[in-house]
């Protein structure tokens, strides 16, 4: 009954359609966990799927399980590489949610969702990507007629060449 709860909160929130959104261009979502001091869930706060990284697999000491992931958000990714992207003010560690986890009231929870279909390691490649080189291609040949037309020239010329052979 609480998930059933908290999914009704969601869908009358107006989270829901920046997830879709989210979802529709990048073939995943990611949204915070928000819960009372009681820690219980109470709502979704939306994180921008393009902001959110995901830590490489890790195993624990005895070297055959895998440690959970984490994530990590920020805006601004690309300023600051390394070690140093973690002195952004908005840098934050999230840990994975899930129904059966326990939370703790120190730790805050992010549920992440890709879609493995279209999946590269880490991060889901989006339904769109086979055309990609259409897209492309497309706009290398607006660049072309644009050229064509600042400099005078049409596929409508005919070169004549007089007193022989071309070559």
């Amino acid at each position: 009954l609480p998930a059933l709860q908290f999914i009704q909160k969601v869908t009358e929130s107006k989270v829901l359609p920046r997830l879709i959104s989210d979802y529709n261009k990048h073939n995943g979502f990611s949204a915070e966990v928000i819960l009372d001091k009681a820690g219980k869930k109470i709502g979704l706060h939306y994180l921008p799927f393009k902001n959110v990284r995901v830590s490489k697999d890790e195993y624990e000491k005895d070297e055959k399980t895998l440690k959970p992931k984490r994530y990590f958000y920020t805006k601004d990714w690309a300023t600051k590489k390394g070690n140093a992207v973690k002195q952004n003010k908005d840098f934050t560690i999230f840990e994975p949610f899930t129904w059966e986890t326990k939370v703790e009231k120190s730790k805050r929870y992010i549920i992440y969702y890709k879609n493995d279909e279209y999946s590269e390691e880490f991060y889901p490649l989006p339904d769109y990507i086979g055309g990609v080189p259409y897209i492309s291609a497309d706009s290398e040949v607006g660049n072309f007629v644009e050229k064509n037309t600042k400099n005078g020239f049409s596929a409508g010329y005919l070169i004549n060449i007089f007193g022989g052979d071309p070559d």
